[in-house]
């Protein structure tokens, strides 16, 4: 089993009330949210990463299926 931590979030006792009144396992509701939102910020990320190591490469005049189908008659 992945070690756990407590992480507490503050919200209004009206909210708290309601919470308790629709019976849902907020825990893990707000578990996958926090999972989904990890990976959209990670492929940003990523994408950045990306195109930080792009800038400045000049594009190919070549068209990509020329390049490979030279590749693969080169093996």
């Amino acid at each position: 089993m992945t070690e756990t931590v407590v992480f507490s979030v503050r919200v209004s006792r009206e909210l708290r009330e309601r919470m308790k009144r629709v019976g849902v396992n907020w825990r893990a509701e707000i578990e996958k949210f926090v999972e989904e939102r990890l990976r959209e910020e990670e492929f940003r990320g990523t994408i950045r990463s990306v195109k930080e190591a792009l800038e400045g490469v000049e594009p190919s005049g070549e068209p990509a299926w020329e390049a490979i189908r030279e590749s693969r008659e080169g093996r």
